[in-house]
């Protein structure tokens, strides 16, 4: 039951975690819909209307979720939150894109390495 008590703004920390998950969201489909990242995760870009898809569909997410604070805990405050969890949610993006890259490069060495065998 802590889980649904009202934190100090007057909202639910529930609610507060899905709107950070989806600023999560909207900001990792941001990541997504950027050439370089698409290269990095698919090795290869998407078609232009795709990426444009990707994103609208974040800005979308993002805006709702600016939208969503504000209207939950007026505008002065629920900007200021919003502030905060878009900053937690790029900086998440952004360390699961580290990640990502450093999984992508170690498999691809391992499988790009000559391999040498000693007797």
């Amino acid at each position: 039951m802590a889980v649904w008590s009202t934190n100090g703004a007057g909202g639910t920390a529930v609610m507060d975690i899905v709107k950070l998950c989806l600023c999560i969201v909207g900001m990792a489909l941001l990541a997504l819909g950027t050439e370089q990242q698409q290269g990095v995760l698919l090795s290869h870009a998407l078609p232009a209307g795709f990426r444009r898809m990707l994103q609208c569909m974040g800005a979308f997410i993002v805006l709702q979720g600016m939208l969503q604070l504000g209207l939950w805990h007026g505008w002065p405050l629920g900007l200021v939150y919003f502030s905060g969890q878009t900053s937690v949610a790029a900086g998440a993006v952004y360390l699961m894109l580290i990640a990502a890259r450093g999984r992508r490069s170690r498999a691809r060495s391992r499988h790009c390495a000559p391999r040498t065998f000693r007797i």
